[in-house]
């Protein structure tokens, strides 16, 4: 089996995660290209796992960590059993996770049980 990648848009019509790649592609071409072939990789159930992928504690979520010194992270969730659902998306230049992204990630996932959004599939 092999997981599609998709990305969440909200009941309020907002795709964070493309948002977030959109910047990528408008500021810095060689970091998306590493977060492509990242992606790429995530469509392989064996790459759901350490160091690519970080559980976050408390949370139903997870993070894709692509690596590098300003390393993206990629929130998401195993959707339908063969969906990997990208929530949102930021570049990490400190140390711990960013509270506001968390919260937002919460908001994005708790819509998403909800059934207020919808996604689309991304071509990699």
């Amino acid at each position: 089996m092999e997981y599609r990648i998709c990305f969440y848009t909200t009941s309020w019509g907002k795709c964070y995660i493309r948002d977030y790649m959109d910047s990528l592609e408008a500021d810095n071409l060689e970091f998306l290209g590493l977060v492509l072939a990242k992606l790429e990789r995530m469509k392989a159930p064996q790459c759901h796992r350490d160091p690519l992928v970080k559980p976050i504690a408390g949370k139903k979520y997870k993070e894709i960590r692509p690596g590098g010194s300003n390393t993206a992270r990629l929130f998401y969730v195993v959707y339908e059993r063969d969906i990997v659902l990208l929530l949102s998306g930021y570049t990490k230049k400190e140390m711990k996770l960013r509270p506001s992204e968390l919260r937002l990630a919460d908001s994005i996932y708790d819509d998403l049980k909800k059934g207020g959004g919808y996604y689309e599939e991304y071509e990699i």
